[in-house]
């Protein structure tokens, strides 16, 4: 069993979480290669590797003198076709944000606007308060993209500051915002590789964060318990009745309270709670 502060997985795997796995490369502070194919898109797949990346990481770490929030980077009328060109960019800018204010932590995404430009959605502990740190990253992200473009100097960067409760109650809505924002319906647009834009490369990618993960090692009896206990989570939070299964099949539930409700609902330590279960 794997706990971390916004999810609950259960499986039966010889798959060890804490020796490394292949991630995402982090655009200018990689720790790590992909060792997948070539990308052409942003797969199912990828969403829901997302989707549990973004919740198990420990995002009070990653909360500056000016909060948490969301960093936006878009270009002028004239902008990059090549995703190697737009991901060196994002490094350089990268680089002025560690050598001023230390390495940045938090999450960051491409996506693409309706008329095939790229931009960049990044949820980032801020460093010092949104309106100072604004006014400096829209000089930065002008000099890095080369622009020229007046206007762009003044509407390059938008900052939302994270006003969603704590980040503990709603860790899942930053997952479920990269992962299934725009997936379907009106703006899924913008995770398809427009026509003509070539070598997109990684999606997504983390910043200064490293998964915080709990493992709990399981009996075959206790893999069994616990399953039905995670499926009845995620059954409360989607609103629904649990989902069944059998076999080896494993289960995956956010946890709306990080470690607490997995504390709650799961707990930490099992074997105690499968004494007269009857389990």
């Amino acid at each position: 069993m794997e706990q971390t502060p916004g999810s609950i997985q259960v499986r039966a795997s010889k798959y060890d979480p804490l020796v490394g796995r292949a991630v995402p490369s982090d655009v200018g502070g990689a720790s790590g290669r992909s060792t997948r194919g070539r990308i052409n898109g942003f797969s199912s797949d990828s969403r829901e590797r997302l989707l549990r990346r973004a919740v198990s990481l420990p995002w009070d770490e990653g909360v500056g003198p000016g909060g948490i929030g969301m960093v936006t980077f878009t270009y002028p009328a004239i902008f990059p076709k090549d995703g190697r060109v737009a991901k060196a960019q994002l490094k350089r800018l990268y680089e002025r944000w560690r050598v001023r204010y230390s390495v940045p932590r938090g999450m960051w995404k491409m996506e693409f606007q309706e008329r095939g430009a790229p931009h960049f959605h990044c949820f980032l502990g801020l460093p010092e308060q949104e309106e100072q740190l604004w006014a400096w990253l829209l000089r930065q992200w002008y000099e890095v993209v080369g622009s020229g473009d007046e206007q762009h100097l003044y509407h390059g960067v938008d900052i939302s500051r994270w006003r969603w409760g704590t980040l503990g109650e709603s860790r899942s809505r930053v997952g479920e915002y990269f992962a299934r924002h725009g997936a379907k319906g009106w703006k899924s647009y913008q995770n398809r590789v427009p026509e003509g834009y070539v070598s997109p490369g990684q999606f997504w990618g983390v910043w200064g964060l490293k998964p915080d993960v709990h493992v709990v090692p399981l009996s075959r009896r206790e893999y069994v318990h616990q399953r039905r206990l995670t499926w009845t989570l995620d059954g409360k939070n989607r609103g629904r009745s649990a989902r069944k299964g059998g076999g080896d099949k494993g289960a995956f539930s956010l946890s709306v309270d990080g470690m607490q409700t997995g504390d709650r609902w799961v707990g930490s330590y099992v074997g105690a709670k499968l004494e007269g279960s009857g389990v």
